[in-house]
């Protein structure tokens, strides 16, 4: 044991808590001799079949060995070495001795080695103090911390505490009455009160620590953390979040620079999963059909209500606009031309587009409601904001992350991260969408961010229904920098329907991006496409995409944005080459007709 590290004796530890852990680690503990062969040759036939090598059938002993000895990579040869270690150990000391040191070196999560740093932390108690839910609790988070942990994901913690106490049961540790009592009761973990843990920047930075310390968690028992966290930012995003009166319970705020190092955030629902709304438009729909070629900025589309096979989508407010264009259609947020446009692209490209960013879909996501930004599970903040960065960052997606490296006290780097660059769409896409979204700004549902007077991009997002709205969003940003705003309640209970995305959160952000830019100025993103003018006529008369004619008056001229292999190559001759369509005129039973009237008086 390192120095302040705390150290309870094997005689200290009730007999309940030692029977948990060997209950759901190693059920045969007291009668191998280190290696239990039976539990070795079914993790052996479990790998060969699901060709891995993730299951160790590791004993106590093994576990102490590799925890304390070895490090933690998955090899044939290290566990050779692990098996004549673990043999060895046996030899030298008792089980009781084996377990005290297993049990005063086992990782927790949250930094925590050892039961008793676990049992105070978790529960405020020492470990004689522990009952047998503590116990099974404490004993099924070793398996992985960053999942199993009661501060992590609560309702894991209770189903896996469940889990052991069904073992301990099984292996006459408990009785049937224990079990059900048990089994039936919450785990009631300690209230931390203190700066670290009140701190929601920091309280996602710990669970981002242990999911990376679960793969190394006994390289080093003293680790530095360095975070991306930036105090002056992370100060605004306070002030202007938390003071504004706000008409829900429940919020989250997260800033971020294009490359997904998260600069600051704040909430009270953690990375709390939502439905997205029409926050979600850009990424499910606008940017996929643009990037494969199925639509151009100024593409006319009829918005009115329209039936896919009884799915039957319905704008906000019951509005339709009739024949717009893919722009006019992002900056209305129109429902029905979003439900058309992912129709037209098909859902596969869809889910081709979002694959490779942290926007995770399921098999019963496979529906034209993707286009209103429905999903099963839903996504958190983090991820929708993170998506957004692919437009400043010229097509490119970086996981968002709390943590830029890991370290020992020597300076020993244990993690630094990679930021792994992942192409998403092309540079021609992401300038025409940044267009797209600098026009809702200015004529769309974001137009409250217009009055910053600066470069800005954004779309807001709202879920609801007649009740109320359940979720409220705006997703905005400049040349380096990302804001993602959320309004609602963590009970999904409804806000008033007159609480929209457009509406508070977009109010928040202005304000964020006024105190951010106070001093200076975002430069505007670099523009990759190709800029023409177009005849406006022959769009909206005739839906031919043409060149604008030399001659063109300037109100009959349409400045559009095209990916090069897009550019119109046809010119239109309306006003250099005029020309007059004659009515057809004909005389039937001594009566002239002109354009098919009847003239004859």
């Amino acid at each position: 044991m390192k120095n302040g590290e705390k150290f309870t004796p094997i005689n200290e530890v009730p007999t309940h808590v030692k029977n948990a852990f060997i209950s759901v680690e190693d059920k045969r503990f007291y009668t191998h001799k280190g290696v239990d062969y039976k539990g070795l040759a079914r993790a052996f036939i479990n790998n060969i079949k699901k060709t891995s090598f993730n299951q160790g059938g590791s004993t106590i002993t093994q576990q102490l060995i590799k925890n304390t000895q070895l490090t933690s990579e998955k090899t044939i040869k290290r566990k050779l070495v692990e098996i004549k270690l673990a043999k060895q150990i046996e030899k030298l000391y008792s089980k009781e001795q084996i377990l005290e040191m297993y049990l005063n070196s086992i990782y927790f999560g949250d930094g925590k080695y050892g039961i008793t740093s676990a049992s105070l932390h978790y529960f405020n108690k020492k470990p004689s103090q522990l009952n047998i839910n503590e116990a099974s609790a404490l004993a099924g988070i070793v398996k992985s911390p960053s999942n199993f942990s009661p501060f992590v994901n609560y309702k894991k913690c209770n189903e896996r505490k469940n889990l052991v106490l069904k073992l301990m049961k099984e292996q006459n540790y408990i009785n049937e009455q224990e079990y059900n009592n048990y089994s039936n009761q919450d785990i009631a973990v300690t209230t931390i009160k203190n700066d670290f843990h009140n701190n929601t920047y920091l309280k996602q930075a710990v669970k981002e620590s242990n999911k990376i310390l679960d793969k190394m968690p006994y390289a080093s028992k003293t680790i530095y953390v360095k975070t991306y966290q930036d105090k002056y930012l992370q100060e605004i995003i306070d002030n202007q979040t938390i003071n504004t009166l706000k008409p829900c319970n429940d919020y989250s705020t997260i800033l971020m620079d294009k490359y997904g190092k998260i600069k600051a955030y704040c909430s009270t629902i953690s990375n709390g999963l939502r439905q997205g709304g029409s926050v979600l438009k850009p990424i499910m729909v606008y940017a996929p059909a643009i990037e494969y070629n199925v639509v151009d900025a100024c593409t006319q589309i009829i918005d009115e209500i329209t039936d896919f096979s009884g799915y039957i989508p319905k704008n906000y407010g019951d509005k339709y606009y009739g024949k717009i264009s893919v722009r006019e259609a992002l900056a209305k947020s129109s429902n029905v031309c979003s439900v058309k446009l992912l129709n037209y692209l098909g859902i596969n490209n869809c889910l081709k587009f979002i694959d490779k960013m942290d926007l995770k879909l399921t098999d019963e996501d496979n529906s034209l409601t993707l286009a209103l930004g429905n999903s099963f599970h839903g996504f958190s903040l983090k991820d929708i904001t993170a998506s957004y960065n692919i437009f400043s960052n010229q097509g490119v997606y970086n996981s968002p992350s709390f943590i830029d490296c890991i370290y020992t006290q020597n300076s020993t780097i244990l993690y630094k991260n990679a930021l792994k660059n992942t192409k998403i769409c092309s540079n021609e896409t992401s300038s025409i969408m940044n267009d797209l979204n600098s026009y809702t700004v200015k004529n769309g549902t974001c137009k409250s961010l217009s009055y910053l007077n600066m470069p800005i991009y954004a779309k807001s997002g709202t879920v609801g229904d007649k009740n109320g709205n359940t979720d409220a969003y705006t997703i905005s940003y400049t040349n380096d920098l990302t804001l993602g705003t959320w309004l609602g309640n963590a009970d999904n209970s409804p806000m008033a329907n007159n609480v929209t995305g457009g509406g508070l959160p977009c109010y928040i952000s202005r304000n964020i991006w006024s105190e951010i830019y106070k001093n200076n100025k975002p430069i505007e993103i670099t523009n990759y496409a190709c800029k023409q003018n177009i005849d406006k006529l022959s769009l909206e008369n005739d839906n031919k995409v043409l060149l604008a004619d030399k001659n063109s008056p300037k109100e009959c001229i349409i400045n559009e944005l095209f990916k090069k292999n897009r550019v119109p190559t046809e010119e239109s001759t309306r006003f250099s080459s005029p020309t007059i369509e004659m009515p057809n005129s004909f005389v039937k039973d001594n009566a002239f007709y002109m354009g098919g009237v009847n003239r004859q008086r």
